[in-house]
């Protein structure tokens, strides 16, 4: 039950708050790009896909993950953050979408179109279709352009409801219409049975995937990876079953709990240790699912340590 810390000087590799950029850090979800190649590549004209999760689930991540080319040359992925779409002006509106894409054809060495603000004053829309949108497939070859669109909840929203986020979203889908070449993958809070589909009209967002939480053997490779030090499976089993596996909460766990040995300059870690931290540096308000009802059971199955 002991974990013996080589070095307490190492940075925190855990992250909260915020998406796993670090692909050494990243675990698992191979089922999810699976799935996505599979989809992508069964029609000539995917329709739009969705990948389903409650907040903290690790959409983001796995998002920045294809960004970053898990997927293969087949494909070129582009990062869109829809929460930065400005919804209040056309302008803004195509072109920080410009931006999204020029950034994301940069990161990938691809020479495609680019796109000056000035050319979207008068005329946006159709300037941008003309200047850039329709130049973009032409910089792709036979590579699939894959629109990774983080937050789509953000215009999840009915005629009725809000007609503005109603009318770009028609926008967007016009957009990603254009060509059998542009594939777009959503993001979403909840199950894709329980939207009303006319939040979602155009869009017919047919097949999804729900990512799963981590396995205790996912567990385990993380706390190996991140930990710097020997991890016993007791203690990776303990983690485990405190967060259910989830990953936003494991994350916070261990960011903590890294922190609070690195403070201390302890040399072992145990399940104690674990349990201190949950009483005095951690609230039960940071985490997303009941850590705290959890560890009320397990306290019971594993007794404090030492005095």
């Amino acid at each position: 039950m002991l974990v013996k810390m080589r070095d307490t000087t190492l940075s925190n590799p855990f992250v909260i708050d915020g998406p796993v950029t670090n692909d050494e850090m990243f675990i698992g979800r191979g089922q999810g790009y699976d799935w996505l190649r599979d989809e992508i590549t069964a029609t000539s004209k995917p329709p739009p896909l969705a990948v389903e999760g409650p907040e903290g689930l690790g959409k983001t991540s796995f998002l920045q993950q294809i960004a970053s080319g898990r997927l293969g040359n087949s494909f070129i992925p582009i990062y869109l953050d829809i929460n930065e779409l400005p919804l209040n002006n056309l302008t803004e509106f195509l072109w920080t979408l410009a931006k999204f894409t020029m950034a994301g054809l940069e990161k990938q060495n691809i020479g495609g179109p680019t796109m000056e603000k000035r050319l979207l004053i008068l005329r946006p829309w159709q300037a941008f279709n003309q200047y850039f949108w329709h130049r973009l497939t032409a910089s792709s070859g036979d590579q699939t352009i894959l629109f990774l669109a983080d937050n789509f909840d953000s215009i999840v929203a009915d005629e009725f409801e809000n007609r503005t986020v109603n009318i770009y979203r028609h926008r967007l889908f016009e957009l990603f219409q254009t060509d059998h070449r542009i594939v777009v993958l959503f993001t979403l809070n909840g199950r894709i049975e329980a939207y009303d589909p006319q939040s979602l009209t155009p869009f017919d967002i047919a097949k999804s995937y729900r990512l799963p939480v981590f396995t205790l053997q996912e567990t385990n490779e993380l706390l190996l990876r991140a930990m710097s030090f020997p991890v016993f499976t007791d203690l990776s089993t303990f983690v485990h079953d405190l967060t259910g596996g989830h990953p936003g909460d494991l994350q916070r766990l261990c960011h903590a709990l890294h922190e609070y040995g690195r403070s201390r300059r302890l040399r072992q870690i145990t399940l104690a240790d674990v349990l201190a931290v949950l009483e005095s540096q951690l609230q039960p308000k940071v985490f997303h699912t009941a850590v705290y009802r959890r560890r009320d059971k397990l306290s019971l199955q594993y007794p404090r340590e030492g005095p």
